[in-house]
């Protein structure tokens, strides 16, 4: 993949307007997912998802149900997991109850979700099936949803609107959210995140970040909010609603102090 970020390209795979939204590698099957956020069909807009070989060629691509709000407000990220032998995807919905975003219902906060398919093949034909949507607690309360990482059973959601970061626990077997988890804040000043559209888990201990190039900010970001970047941080690995004392404070209901990244644990409400 070239590291010009402003020619280079992921795949020739056909993505749309849209372009893709999120990756995840599945090491079994040696083999790449990632999701288109809206694509138009006679029955309104739905998310697409692509697979790519090892060398990012496209392999196969499906539209799936059911329809998303509309045509920007779709998916915003992928998981490819493993369960008893069966293959899945997590897809993110980019907005609150995957609402579009003149409905009222996409200004709900803390409703983000989480659909759970299933790979199923037969006769040769392979499809995704949606067996479930699973619901972040109401403590991510955030205006999007911009990019999740998994590691083991920590799930780390980013919200690029909102400048928050939300790390619970994940129970696979019941397809649902462990607790509260625990939210942390991303600094207003110095422009740093003022476009999140990624996180992913480097170790049990450290996330890194990403953020879209410069363009139109939410509400609240600074003007001078740089183009694409990355960055890190950490945090603890004994509890999702932990922190290192270190780092961050661990007092649940006070803000904590910054590190070196300017991430900040926020007061529970």
């Amino acid at each position: 993949v070239s590291s010009d970020l402003k020619s280079g390209r992921l795949s020739e795979a056909p993505a749309g307007i849209s372009d893709y939204e999120g990756i995840s590698y599945d090491p079994e099957r040696g083999c790449f997912y990632v999701v288109v956020e809206a694509l138009r069909t006679p029955q309104g807009y739905k998310g697409g998802l692509i697979e790519l070989d090892a060398s990012l060629k496209p392999k196969a691509q499906w539209i799936l149900d059911p329809p998303i709000g509309g045509p920007s407000k779709g998916f915003e990220g992928v998981l490819a997991l493993r369960r008893a032998g069966r293959e899945y995807v997590l897809v993110m919905l980019e907005s609150n109850h995957g609402a579009a975003k003149a409905d009222p219902k996409a200004d709900d906060l803390g409703n983000g979700r989480l659909r759970v398919y299933e790979r199923k093949e037969a006769e040769g034909a392979v499809t995704w099936a949606l067996v479930t949507t699973i619901h972040l607690p109401s403590e991510a309360k955030f205006e999007d949803y911009a990019g999740l990482s998994l590691r083991g059973r920590r799930l780390a959601v980013v919200s690029q609107s909102t400048r928050r970061l939300w790390i619970g626990t994940l129970d696979p077997k019941r397809w649902a959210i462990e607790g509260k988890g625990q939210v942390y804040r991303f600094p207003k000043t110095g422009g740093r995140y003022g476009n999140l559209e990624g996180v992913a888990w480097l170790s049990d201990e450290q996330l890194a970040f990403v953020s879209d190039g410069a363009g139109t900010y939410a509400a609240g970001c600074e003007a001078h909010a740089p183009g694409e970047a990355t960055g890190s941080s950490t945090v603890s690995s004994s509890v999702p609603s932990s922190v290192s004392s270190s780092v961050l404070s661990t007092v649940p209901n006070v803000a904590g102090a910054l590190d070196a990244s300017g991430l900040r644990l926020c007061a529970s409400r």
